[in-house]
């Protein structure tokens, strides 16, 4: 997911969901300085990223004019119902007004209370906010997966033998390499090995 964001924008926002008492393994790029603080969330109770539809229900009362198209409210709603930390985000946009990446690692803890018929919502809110997402999840992301233009995953286990793990694109790629679901060593993947090779030499 590094790979992906340094790639996609060097400023990128990294939102990094744990649970209390975590031991962050040594290659993380938390634990090797390689996030700026200024970028970092962490959020260490996964609770706290549940939507807040009454918040929002509450809040519309005194916000929202009755003759605002109805997109409006739509959209209004939606940047409502979000957890302050994602609000807090989508208002960190760059001041240039160039188009930025949010990586939300382990997603999987919070995937269970975003239904899927609301995913297409929230990416929409981020992309309106110039925002691309990059999501992490350790398990199955399940049919929200389809949602994303892009979906891979990595055939591995352990850091130490990332050289003979395997990158395969579920989703989004049809040409090249990676067309089909094919498997390609990590290895081979400039960007990404490049990184790994750094990582593995500082732990």
């Amino acid at each position: 997911m590094f790979s992906l964001a340094e790639a996609t924008s060097p400023h990128f926002q990294w939102l990094e969901i744990g649970v209390p008492g975590e031991v962050r393994p040594s290659v993380d790029p938390i634990q090797l300085g390689w996030i700026p603080p200024e970028r970092l969330w962490l959020v260490d109770r996964p609770e706290s990223l549940r939507p807040n539809d009454l918040a929002a229900n509450l809040t519309l009362f005194g916000l929202i004019r009755s003759d605002e198209p109805p997109e409006t409210l739509e959209q209004v709603t939606d940047f409502l119902r979000l957890p302050e930390t994602s609000q807090r985000i989508l208002s960190s946009r760059r001041p240039d007004g160039r188009p930025c990446a949010l990586v939300v690692a382990n997603a999987h803890r919070v995937m269970a209370a975003y239904p899927v018929a609301r995913i297409p919502s929230i990416l929409a809110l981020h992309a309106n906010a110039g925002f691309s997402v990059i999501v992490g999840c350790v398990d199955s992301v399940g049919a929200g997966a389809n949602l994303f233009d892009f979906v891979f995953h990595v055939d591995g286990q352990e850091f130490s033998e990332w050289p003979r793990s395997h990158l395969v694109c579920e989703k989004g790629i049809a040409s090249g390499p990676l067309q089909d679901a094919s498997s390609v060593p990590l290895e081979e993947v400039p960007m990404i090995a490049s990184v790994l090779s750094k990582a593995a030499g500082l732990r």
